[in-house]
């Protein structure tokens, strides 16, 4: 704004030379001396800065005084004319405060304004009204179309309206070189039920006709007549789109200081938008200064009738006047406008509506700060917000409020943004040693074979010793085989050779009998006989006698079949058997019979071939209870079963150095299968310079057992034992790391002479090891023909590592596959990958891509929101497009109705499954499903990084475990777990940790933030930034400052809503506080006996039955005034909380009944529209027949009563319980309920149908004013 007013009235003709740093107060005249016309000036100038002074000290330049109401008008109804009516330019000008009529719509308005055209812009002539009509349908002729004006008519015809079912309505043609232009309503009559006729006669002219319409528009229609309705002045509305909603600026009188002057302005508008109802502007005053003379102004001569001097001209007047004008957002000349109002897309941001005070408002503030200090009238609420384009940042939106900054009165009309950074900055961790403990483990000797470490194979759990168990068949072996279990590493601990005592670590395991204490040994059988089993041999007991020829062997029973022999007889008798079928499926012995042959009494036993055992080992008396022999065996370590090892941090970013380089080790043990030795000597590799063999040189016999397991394959030409343990430990027997690399490793028996094949099981660490990825297969579809239709039962998925389920169909048909839903379209040669989103251009619909090749004529597809329709649609990752022609919605869906395993387990990545929910109808027919799991490349471990490229770093999965209910990031971990084959049942990706060794890594991870929201003493809001800590460390509060909000910034954020905010109390406390902390101060004496029952509760003592004190875990108190207490994640929470009455309650359904009056059987009461109440009468209240004059409460029409409006029904009770309500106020978790329950929440508030549904009064203060709780539906 400018600070002067710039003319200069120094000069000639006036020499106003007043200089205000001479403290000229008085002009003092004498009575000897003329009076100059320079003094009487400087008499005038003295005043007026006295005035200036004084206003400067009370009120800023360009304050508002008195008067000067402003009003923003949103509802600017305009009106596009044509330029000529009957031929001739129309002046808008004359329809100023007009009353208007359309003569086909019937429809009436107020004219408020109006603009000319405008050949620069193209705009047409306008006029701005207030409708004072709406659409509605009456029984009276509200206007009458000229359909064709017809010829010849010299004289206005004569109009007349007859049929309809109506009488009374009249009117009048109107005409124009020869021919009906119009027709205007004299008088509408009544009554009329359909469209009466209209007949136009006389005149000497023919052919005009028009129809009559009994309906009124909400606005003018296009090409109609609009007239005045004192016949002033006529116009054609514009043929196309001639009406809709522009913007307006008004002011009231009323007064400003401006420059040390006190102006008046008159009321006036400006328009803003003509035809936009959203505009953005600054709106001001402008204020302008020009001299005035009596050649302007004649009222400024001499008016001193019958004297010399009448009607001379004398002094000149300095006028100040007001303008109301518009600016652009963007403008920065400000000269001599001062703005008091602001408007960005129709929404206000500025609006001053009260004077602004200058250096007294200071003393006030001084005052008000020092007695008060700075306080909050009004709770800027906070809402949180994603930032819409910057991905980095959230938003922190302060609702509108009021404040007091350093005795500053702030207040704000719209809500303010403040752009927050999200916490992404992070810090490295160097050589962090994580120790990989897991345990499960048990204690074996007489170990013997070879256990497969590296794929995980199953080994038989049994009850006896290995040398007790029956290899006969099938049955005798299973006859003694109470488990399975998986070993996944083992570990020296005492002994050597076949004494050795091993830790065996042990996964997965599935007792099928007894428990685990009942083991006594561990088995690797040879899968060849181990179902089933075949004939091998027939050993004869009893040769029999007078065989004179063969007899015929028959085998019978054992579970199987097809197995023949020959008989050999010697001597009369049967000396054995030669087998020529061995059979298939026997699981016991079967039995032999002899017939014929002329003998008898010859008997045998079949032999069948054994099931064998390829590695074993018996529990060890230190791995039972009591370290006896006669104890159960033990697992040891059971707590730490787990291949899953979170680190300390949180929100890890990368498992790599600053320079983004893996730095990751560990230890491993490996297994080199069927090592040649040759002369006793063998060497094997590593599988690269980044992978050494533990230890250095030659190495001790300590170092041999631990880290070292060989066991003899093959025993060629060695002495040695098949499936025995060689230790090296022996006079002369080595094993070399060979320096400097390390990544070689020689073998030494100091035979010198024995070949053999061994296998090794070694020692390596590993350097560098990068990460195995995890790829997301998107979008695959198992149909299964024979669902489980049973609640809590599982449908196997034959794929391991789910990541989500889209949906599930039901075919309701048992001979068919379920069909998804599926747009037809034009055939292109683009491709829409599995799983990309594809949204509909017209319906806005989104759904996920399952099937979408090229050249094909149909997407399949699952929907997310809404409903496609014939439209196009644009892939979301390709950007390509595809025309729809029609949709079809496929099987039944669901998906509801299951929850999904996803397989992943403490230990291993298993098969997910599909579990039908409890209480949930199984499918009809055959059912598809549709899901997204992950693959996994390479061996090792998992982290972070193995995810970003698949799903990126937002949506790394959480993992629950199924045994101890923990829940842990999985990118806050180290994930070993190996994954199941799909569809198989061998494991993958094996790669485990030496137990109890350290994996030593550097890593980088996000760290949280505080930051403060504040108030400035320049009125303005503003983010005070934390300091990236663990520690929640909140920022000093800036001088001049007033803290409105703590924000609580998690690492990474994810989302605004996982952001916390702590509302800073800034309170100040009027008398009605001070009466509530009365009341409160009131209870303390209940509260203080709460506090003493609970601590008579802590103290009391409870004995059990051996008369010992009962151990107390604590006291949970619950005031019940929300869910934050309860654990509103459990599937068995099934809690209601009445806020109002602090009751817990069971959870609720709640449906709306309509309430039926039946007046017959209704007494005492009457019903008066939609209410039924008491029987009442009616009396005057107040009655003031007499009054001076009328105001207009709304001087600028903005709003006028327009019709009325019938509703079938007339009102509908109706909550949206589909949509989760967003949660903005949970400061105490007492709307965890809202937040996080299934069913979105609404069985968790008792008594929300009242106090959300509709609302209800409550009184919340002693005095007479009661205030209603929000009506919000959800």
């Amino acid at each position: 704004m400018s600070n002067k007013i710039t003319l200069n009235l120094n000069q000639s003709p006036y020499y106003d030379d007043f200089d205000e740093s001479k403290n000229y107060h008085q002009v003092l005249y004498k009575p000897s001396l003329p009076v100059q016309a320079r003094e009487l000036t400087t008499e005038q100038s003295i005043l007026r800065n006295q005035i200036k002074n004084f206003g400067d000290h009370i009120f800023q330049n360009g304050s508002k005084v008195t008067g000067a109401d402003l009003v923003l008008n949103l509802d600017y109804e305009y009106v596009k004319l044509q330029q000529q009516y009957n031929s001739v330019n129309i002046d808008v000008t004359l329809f100023a405060n007009k009353t208007i009529i359309g003569s086909q719509s019937g429809t009436r308005a107020l004219v408020l304004n109006n603009s000319p055209i405008d050949t620069t812009t193209g705009d047409p002539d306008t006029i701005f009204v207030k409708y004072i009509t709406g659409g509605s349908i009456t029984q009276s002729v509200q206007g009458i179309n000229v359909n064709d004006g017809g010829s010849g008519y010299l004289t206005a015809p004569t109009v007349t309206i007859t049929s309809g079912g109506g009488t009374g309505a009249t009117a009048t043609a109107v005409i124009s070189s020869g021919s009906v232009i119009a027709i205007d309503i004299t008088i509408k009559g009544s009554a009329y039920t359909t469209t009466p006729t209209v007949t136009i006669t006389g005149g000497s002219g023919t052919g005009a006709f028009g129809t009559a319409t009994l309906l009124t528009a909400a606005a003018f229609l296009g090409g109609e007549r609009i007239s005045a309705t004192d016949a002033s002045v006529s116009a054609l509305a514009a043929a196309t789109s001639p009406t809709g909603k522009g913007s307006s600026t008004s002011v009231e009188e009323g007064i400003f200081y401006i420059n040390g002057n006190f102006i008046k302005i008159a009321k006036q508008t400006i328009i803003l938008d003509k035809f936009s109802n959203t505009p953005s502007y600054k709106v001001g005053i402008a204020v302008s200064e020009t001299v005035i003379d009596s050649g302007e102004d004649s009222t400024l001569l001499d008016n001193a009738q019958g004297s010399s001097n009448f009607a001379a001209p004398g002094a000149d007047r300095l006028k100040l006047e007001l303008t109301l004008i518009k600016k652009t957002l963007t403008s920065t000349d400000d000269t001599d406008f001062y703005e008091i109002l602001r408007v960005n897309v129709g929404i206000k941001e500025k609006d001053i509506n009260i004077p602004i005070y200058s250096v007294i408002e200071e003393t006030f503030a001084r005052r008000t700060f020092d007695e008060s200090g700075s306080y909050t009238v009004r709770a800027f609420n906070v809402q949180l917000k994603d930032h819409p384009s910057d991905a980095t940042k959230f938003i922190v939106r302060l609702d509108p409020g009021k404040a007091f900054i350093e005795g500053h009165e702030f207040e704000t009309i719209i809500s303010t943004d403040i752009t927050l950074d999200r916490a992404r900055d992070f810090i490295n961790v160097n050589n962090f040693d994580r120790l990989m403990q897991y345990g499960n483990y048990t204690v074996v000797k007489d170990y013997f074979g070879f256990f497969d470490i590296t794929t995980h194979k199953e080994v038989d759990l049994h009850n006896v010793a290995y040398a007790s168990v029956s290899l006969l068949s099938p049955t005798t072996y299973a006859a003694t085989k109470i488990g399975t279990a998986k070993v996944r590493n083992i570990d020296y601990v005492s002994g050597t050779g076949a004494t050795q005592v091993i830790n065996m670590y042990l996964y997965d395991v599935v007792m099928s009998s007894s428990t685990f204490g009942a083991i006594e040994s561990i088995n690797v059988p040879v899968t060849t006989y181990l179902t089933a089993s075949t004939v091998a041999s027939v050993t004869i007991t009893a040769g029999g006698s007078s065989y004179s020829s063969v007899p015929t062997v028959a085998f019978s029973g054992g579970g199987g079949t097809g197995a023949a022999g020959t008989a050999v007889v010697a001597s009369n008798a049967v000396a054995s058997v030669t087998i020529t079928a061995a059979g298939t499926g026997y699981t016991s012995v079967p039995t032999i019979a002899f017939s014929g042959g002329g003998g008898s009494s010859a008997a045998g036993t079949v032999v069948l071939n054994p099931v064998g055992i390829t590695s074993k080992s018996n529990i060890d008396d230190s791995g039972k209870v009591g370290g006896t022999s006669g104890g159960d065996a033990k697992l040891f370590e059971t707590s730490d079963n787990s291949l899953v090892f979170k680190l300390p941090q949180d929100t890890l970013k990368t498992i790599r150095d600053n320079n983004s380089v893996i730095d990751t080790s560990y230890t491993i043990k490996r297994v080199f299968e069927n090592v040649t030795f040759t002369n006793g000597v063998a060497t094997i590799s590593t599988a690269g310079s980044t992978e050494t063999f533990f230890g250095s040189g030659a190495l001790s016999d300590s170092n041999k057992r631990e880290y070292y397991t060989t066991t003899v394959r093959t025993v060629g030409t060695s002495s040695l034992a098949l499936g025995v343990q060689v230790a090296f430990d022996g006079s002369g027997e080595t094993i070399t790391v060979n320096a400097p690399a390390n990544t070689t490793i020689t073998f030494n028996d100091n035979t010198g002479t024995a070949d053999y094949t061994a296998d090794i099981i070694a020692t390596i660490n590993i350097d560098s090891k990068q990460e195995r990825i995890k790829t997301l297969e998107k979008s695959t579809v198992l149909n299964i023909t024979g669902p489980n239709t049973t609640a809590l039962s599982y449908d196997a998925l034959a794929k391991s590592d789910m990541y989500k389920v889209h949906a599930v169909y039901d075919s309701a048909n048992g001979s068919a596959n379920a069909t998804l839903p599926t747009l037809t379209v034009a055939s292109t040669s683009d491709t829409l990958t599995p799983g990309e989103t594809i949204t509909g251009g017209t319906s806005s619909a989104i759904g996920t891509v399952v099937l979408a090749a090229a050249g094909a004529t149909s997407v399949t597809y699952v929907p997310v929101s809404g409903t496609f329709v014939a439209e196009t649609i644009t892939g979301g990752t390709s950007s390509f497009t595809k025309t729809v022609s029609s949709v079809a919605a496929g099987s039944t869906d669901i998906t509801s109705r299951y929850e999904l395993d996803t397989g992943q387990r403490d230990n291993f990545y298993d098969h997910g499954r599909m579990k039908l929910k409890a209480g949930q109808t199984g499918p009809t027919g055959r059912i598809a499903i549709v899901f997204d799991y992950f693959t996994h490349a390479g061996v090792g471990y998992l982290s972070v990084d193995s995810y970003t490229s698949s799903i990126g770093f937002d949506n790394v999965p959480v993992y629950t475990s199924p045994v101890t209910g923990e829940k842990v990031e999985l990118r806050d971990c180290v994930d070993f777990r190996p994954r199941r084959a799909d569809g198989g049942t061998t494991i993958e990706n094996i790669e485990l940790p030496y137990p109890n060794t350290n994996w030593s890594a550097d890593y980088s991870y996000y760290l949280p933030r505080t930051d403060t929201v504040y108030l400035s003493r320049e009125s303005k809001f503003g983010n005070n930034k934390g300091i990236s800590s663990l520690d929640e460390i909140s920022p000093r509060r800036l001088n001049g400052t007033m803290n409105l909000y703590t924000i609580y910034i998690p690492a990474f954020t994810f989302n605004s809503s996982d952001v916390t905010t702590q509302y800073i109390e800034n309170k100040r406390y009027t008398m009605r506080d001070i009466g509530k902390l009365e009341k409160r101060l009131s209870n303390v004496e209940y509260y203080t006996s709460l506090s003493l029952l609970e601590k008579e509760t802590e103290a009391l003592v409870i004995k059990d039955t051996a008369g010992l004190d009962r151990f107390k875990n604590g006291i949970l108190v619950d005031s019940f005034s929300g869910h934050s207490i309860g654990n509103v994640l459990s599937t068995d929470y099934k809690c209601a909380i009445d806020f109002d009455e602090k009751i817990l309650r069971p959870s609720f359904n709640s449906n709306i009944t309509d309430l039926v009056y039946d007046s017959g059987l209704s007494v005492s009461v009457q019903k008066t529209g939609d209410l039924v109440t008491l029987p009442y009468t009616t009396t005057t209240f107040v009655d003031q027949p007499i009054a001076s004059k009328a105001i207009n409460i709304n001087p600028f029409a903005v709003l006028a009563w327009i019709g009325t409006v019938d509703l079938t029904p007339p009102n509908d009770n109706w909550i949206d319980t589909s949509t989760r309500p967003e949660v903005v106020v949970n400061i105490q978790g007492e709307n965890d309920g809202w937040e996080n329950l299934v069913g979105l929440g609404f069985t968790s508030q008792w008594n929300d149908w009242q106090t959300i549904g509709t609302g209800r009064e409550t009184v919340v203060a002693s005095s007479n004013i009661i205030e209603r709780a929000a009506r919000m539906a959800h």
